[in-house]
């Protein structure tokens, strides 16, 4: 019966649809721009900053760490 009201009534049952997926879609939005997105521009540049101070890349520094020079 509801299925046969929103394939006949297709405007109304998209404006009553909307408000919902509006509330979801801004909350997923306002999660990714409130921690995701700052999180990886953080990582990346910590990452520009540390290979400027060091002159070296992270995956060489996790390869050959500051210790294993001293035999």
């Amino acid at each position: 019966m509801l299925v046969e009201l929103m394939k006949k009534y297709k405007t109304i049952s998209l404006l009553l649809i909307f408000p919902f997926t509006l509330v979801f879609t801004l909350n997923v939005f306002s999660f990714l721009l409130k921690t995701v997105l700052p999180g990886l521009i953080s990582f990346w540049l910590a990452s520009f900053i540390y290979k400027y101070i060091t002159d070296r890349n992270i995956k060489e520094s996790i390869r050959n760490p500051f210790f294993s020079n001293f035999k």
